[in-house]
């Protein structure tokens, strides 16, 4: 999340220079800077906004074109300590050029549990302490501005929330979040600590109400982790019934151009691809090999599967479209656009994008969807509740080893 700061100096000079050296300093967090060069327009901007931190020289003009007070620095502090009409900084922090009454002014100041800090042209401790209260400040607004630890996201309410539901997560009845979202609210424990998860679902299915669904949950919620369950398509001779496929990467195979070659309304593509978590993909590539956990998935399971073997855990490229796929020949132009792609679903990209440029702190985001069947001519609801289960039992396992990392 971005750190607001405000610096009151009347030496542009001075001013770039603290900017310029946080900027270099803490790369990875977004700083607002405002600038005062005098107590007048300091008062403006304090009146308007809520700042993170205020940088505060001693030696401050009254107003612009005024020489510096000795002393102005320290008596606007206290104006807008017990002033209401101030909206006071989170932190402050006071600076100063001079050695002079230094003791004495640093007193007052820490008084009021704000240090004060010699601006020596030739040192940079001072900036340093500085960058590391930036650093601070980001870090915990990121912490305090998680609600919840995991969001799971599926498309269909039955059967892939249904299956999401039976997990043994301590789930609430439904609750509304407006007039088009409800969700459920539920929690595990691991290792004496207390996980908080909500699982929703959109209107319909599709990229488009996807990606809104899942902003709007990351704004409200700022969940930790966004995961997505449910079922996919296959691509028959990669994967088999059952298996959960967790979308290393997503991508668009419907984006392009229409053109009239080789005929008319041929498709031209030009597929977007992102990526999922880094650290969800090797969790995933390490799952592979657990074949205990994966026989003891395929035998807790309550309905008929048939002779289905044990499923598997596969990290692979899904592709994402807006449209329903029965067709075998529409499976092989989507192979040839990627070649190592194993599902194809309505979502998986959706979820993928609206979770990386959602802003500021960034989730964990991944999509394990399991096949339910090949997208060909043979396509049915046959398996659609299995696979359901084994997505939300991937799921389980993958926030389970999250939360093993603590969070």
């Amino acid at each position: 999340m971005p750190v607001s700061l405000l610096l009151i100096d009347d030496s542009p000079e001075k001013r770039a220079r603290i900017s310029a050296y946080l900027s270099h300093r803490n790369p990875d967090v977004q700083i607002e800077s405002h600038v005062a060069g005098d107590a007048a327009s300091a008062r403006k901007l304090l009146r308007a906004r809520h700042f993170d931190l205020l940088v505060l020289d001693i030696a401050l003009p009254l107003f612009p074109n005024e020489p510096p007070k000795p002393t102005a620095g320290l008596d606007f502090l206290r104006e807008i300590t017990f002033d209401d009409d101030y909206l006071a900084p989170t932190f402050v922090v006071g600076i100063t050029a001079y050695e002079e009454n230094f003791d004495k002014l640093r007193a007052e100041f820490e008084k009021r549990s704000w240090p004060l800090y010699r601006s020596d042209q030739g040192s940079t401790a001072w900036l340093n302490s500085l960058s590391a209260l930036i650093n601070h400040i980001e870090t915990s607004a990121t912490r305090t501005a998680s609600k919840v630890d995991f969001a799971i996201i599926t498309a269909l309410y039955d059967p892939e929330l249904t299956a999401v539901l039976e997990l043994p997560w301590r789930w609430s009845g439904s609750m509304q979040l407006d007039e088009s979202t409800m969700y459920r609210q539920g929690s595990f424990t691991h290792q004496d600590r207390e996980f908080t998860v909500i699982a929703t679902w959109p209107q319909r299915m599709g990229l488009v109400v996807s990606s809104a669904l899942v902003t709007k949950i990351n704004l409200v919620f700022r969940p930790r982790v966004i995961a997505a369950s449910g079922i996919c398509a296959g691509v028959r001779g990669k994967v088999s019934i059952g298996d959960m496929i967790m979308a290393a990467e997503a991508w668009t195979w419907e984006s392009g151009k229409i053109v009239s070659t080789p005929r008319p309304g041929s498709l031209q593509p030009d597929p977007h691809a992102f990526s999922a978590s880094t650290s969800i993909i090797t969790l995933v590539q390490d799952l592979q090999g657990e074949k205990a956990w994966l026989e003891e998935v395929r035998r807790r399971w309550k309905g008929d599967a048939g002779d289905i073997a044990a499923p598997r855990i596969i990290a692979a490229p899904m592709a994402s479209g807006s449209t329903v796929v029965a067709d075998r020949g529409t499976v092989e132009d989507i192979l040839r656009q990627s070649r190592k792609t194993a599902a194809i679903d309505m979502e998986a990209y959706a979820v993928y994008a609206a979770s990386a440029l959602g802003g500021k702190p960034t989730p964990l985001y991944f999509c394990v969807k399991s096949v339910c069947d090949f997208a060909d001519e043979q396509k049915n609801d046959s398996y659609q509740s299995y696979a359901a289960y084994t997505s939300a039992e991937a799921v389980r396992r993958i926030c389970v080893e999250i939360a093993h990392r603590q969070l």
